[in-house]
């Protein structure tokens, strides 16, 4: 069967074409960009129509729209402002019956997290909409220009037929480390912003493992998810691929290298420009230069103040003064700390999240960037997905027990800002045996989070 594909995306603004004949200034971005005016005008006005009439019988915005073919996600990020995702829906070819649309394989709340995620994206490397329109006079076209440049190259990385309950989740995988380590990793952090004040945050991984953060949380997110599934895959596979260029001669002491922002530059030529991004600070958006530092598997993310100028003399400095510590410390969290989730029996596999913390632990990916394991089947992880939905509105903590028609058990717990999901295949097991399995993996995963009395 198919999976669900990209209709359309698009972006708009009703007040920028009040007048009739100017409907097509209403259109800031519209994927695809092969589509005619008509198009873009009919999509808008038949948005604009729905978002009037939800906006009659709720006091709530328009979120989604089924019909038989298209799921449409409806977005509101800033007053005005409407960013609209379609999607086909995955259909069978039937010769006898007719097409068979399978509309219960896309999960609004899914979805409308990908959507919102869209738009996190574009406003950690792009600003808000209202600041850039600020910034430019309130002129569009600059804008319009900033939306195609990010999203054009955004939406071919989606991967829409992956998208699960990790997605409504967004999380963070944290690495669990013992209080001397964690210690040590949050001395050598405030060492590094006390010898370079324009620092005003840093963050440290451990391979696709966030150790510690001095980021916002809601901004940690989003650089997190940027920087697991673009950033490093991008570095790893230059790695691979380079061939030529300047090459870092390691020291004994340092492995370390900048994958944003280089330490060398070719004679007559100024050092590598640096990737800015917007944070939240104090209720407004703040623009940082991000330095991104890796030696062995760990990585320093230092957020430098906008207004800053980070020289190529900085750089061999910072490089000299960060390198032998952090490549001291990647080579201990290598030796001493496995990272890869473990689930022991791989017969039974969860998916945990915190909404306090953002952590995210799970058996049923491989790796922090949600590479999925091929048995697990889709229609179970859709029903983990159903439900999280049950779960989210009980304000009370909860325990609910699930056996499907492909003898799969489905057992959930809700205790204060916790969720675990557990998944058992066993055809032969009954209630007692899944109990005490869940039992097992609570008092040796999630030790004195979940009651398992």
């Amino acid at each position: 069967m198919a999976s669900p594909l990209l209709h359309s995306f698009y972006i708009f603004n009703s007040s920028y074409g009040p007048k009739e004949g100017e409907e097509i200034k209403k259109v800031l971005y519209y994927y695809p960009q092969t589509a005619s005016v008509d198009v873009k005008c009919t999509d808008v006005g038949l948005s604009e129509a729905m978002i009037k009439f939800v906006e009659t019988f709720s006091d709530k915005p328009c979120q989604a729209i089924h019909t038989l073919k298209q799921r449409h996600l409806y977005f509101e990020p800033e007053p005005g402002f409407w960013i609209i995702m379609k999607l086909n829906i995955p259909c069978k070819k039937n010769a006898e019956d007719g097409d068979d649309y399978h509309d219960e394989e896309i999960h609004d709340k899914v979805y409308e997290t990908v959507l919102r995620q869209s738009y996190e994206m574009f406003k950690l490397f792009m600003g808000s909409f209202v600041d850039i329109l600020t910034k430019a006079h309130g002129d569009v076209t600059s804008l319009k220009q900033r939306l195609e440049h990010f999203y054009s190259r955004y939406l071919i990385t989606l991967k829409l037929s992956q998208c699960d309950i990790l997605d409504v989740y967004n999380g963070i995988s944290w690495l669990p480390l013992d209080k001397n380590m964690y210690l040590r990793i949050q001395c050598l952090m405030n060492r590094l912003q006390a010898k370079y004040p324009q620092i005003q945050y840093t963050t440290f991984l451990s391979n696709d493992y966030l150790v510690w953060s001095g980021v916002p949380q809601q901004d940690m997110r989003v650089l997190y998810q940027y920087l697991i599934t673009s950033l490093f895959p991008a570095h790893y596979e230059q790695e691979i691929t380079s061939s030529g260029g300047v090459k870092r001669n390691f020291t004994n002491e340092n492995f370390g290298q900048f994958i944003t922002g280089s330490a060398v530059a070719a004679e007559d030529s100024k050092p590598s420009r640096l990737p800015r991004v917007y944070i939240n600070v104090d209720g407004s958006l703040v623009e940082f230069h991000l330095l991104v530092y890796r030696a062995l598997s760990a990585t320093v993310c230092a957020l430098i103040k906008g207004s800053t100028s980070v020289s190529l003399s900085f750089r061999k400095k910072f490089d000299a003064d960060l390198g032998p510590s952090l490549t001291e410390l990647a080579s201990e969290l290598l030796q001493g700390y496995p990272q890869k989730p473990t689930g022991g029996d791989m017969t039974i596999k969860y998916i945990y999240f915190n909404h306090m913390n953002l952590a995210t632990k799970t058996t049923v990916h491989v790796d922090a960037r949600k590479t999925r394991l091929v048995n697990v089947p889709l229609e179970i992880l859709s029903t983990v997905t159903d439900l999280n939905s049950h779960l989210r509105s009980s304000l009370h903590d909860t325990e609910c027990m699930v056996r499907t028609a492909t003898d799969y058990w489905l057992v959930c717990k809700k205790s204060d800002s916790r969720e675990l999901y557990v998944l058992i295949s066993d055809k032969n097991a009954n209630l007692t045996t899944i109990d005490e399995e869940v039992k097992r993996l609570c008092n040796t995963q999630f030790t004195n989070m979940f009651h398992t009395d």
